[in-house]
């Protein structure tokens, strides 16, 4: 499995490390720790990706944190699956009055509203879910690209 330092992440999902490591400390992420540092997953990528996007588009907190640590605790397979599927839109297990979900993947409902619809599209799942695949291909290949030195 493919994991990634807190610098790496931090490009991938468009924040600082600072946040990164302010999200670990206050345990919204939980990297793996590793005698070189912190390292995240592919999955925790996405999450991180998404919740930025929230926190730009001028969600609350608590709201982007929620989406933070759902979307970190859905496996890339059914993440990938739900972007197939359509179900890009996170829906918090309290707005469906159900506490013992943290959530759920929709599809993400037809609007009219032009403002509405821009900001349903910052949000959405799958364009972020692809800019982490392509900024992890890239890192991937720069990588492997390296010589090791000993």
């Amino acid at each position: 499995m493919t994991t990634f330092s807190t610098t790496s992440l931090a490009r991938m999902a468009r924040t600082t490390p600072a946040t990164l490591r302010l999200w670990a400390e206050q345990g919204w992420l939980r990297p793996s720790p590793t005698p070189a540092g912190p390292r995240y997953t592919l999955t925790d990528a996405v999450a991180a990706a998404l919740a930025i996007r929230y926190r730009q588009s001028g969600s609350q907190v608590d709201r982007y944190i929620g989406v933070l640590q759902f979307v970190a605790g859905v496996s890339l397979a059914d993440l990938r699956r739900a972007v197939e599927e359509g179900r890009t839109m996170v829906c918090p297990g309290e707005m469906l009055g159900v506490r013992s979900t943290p959530g759920v993947l929709v599809v993400p409902p037809q609007v009219t509203d032009p403002k509405v619809r821009r900001l349903m599209q910052a949000v959405d799942l799958a364009p972020v879910y692809q800019e982490v695949m392509s900024a992890a291909k890239r890192l991937d290949r720069k990588q492997s690209g390296r010589k090791v030195v000993a």
